[in-house]
């Protein structure tokens, strides 16, 4: 939505996809949540930047091709464990 993310960083899979997609900002407690969105409002460029990364991330990892060959690389990966 080209939206910035202030997501907790207790959450491994949340903080790693928002790193990797350069799309927000992960927070550890009440104080560094609040910098966070005050970061955000009083730097309208970042968070510009951060949703567009977002945006982009998504864009270009979550196409169809990509989706439908990430599930037949995983059931060719099971097919040949179980063979």
């Amino acid at each position: 939505m080209g939206r910035p993310v202030v997501c907790s960083a207790f959450s491994p899979v949340v903080a790693s996809m928002a790193k990797r997609a350069r799309a927000g900002l992960p927070y550890d407690s009440h104080e560094t949540f609040g910098e966070s969105i005050e970061l955000l409002i009083e730097d309208p460029d970042l968070a510009r930047d951060l949703g567009e990364a977002g945006r982009e991330f998504v864009r270009s990892t979550y196409t169809w091709d990509r989706v439908v060959a990430t599930y037949l690389d995983l059931f060719a990966e099971v097919r040949t464990r179980n063979l």
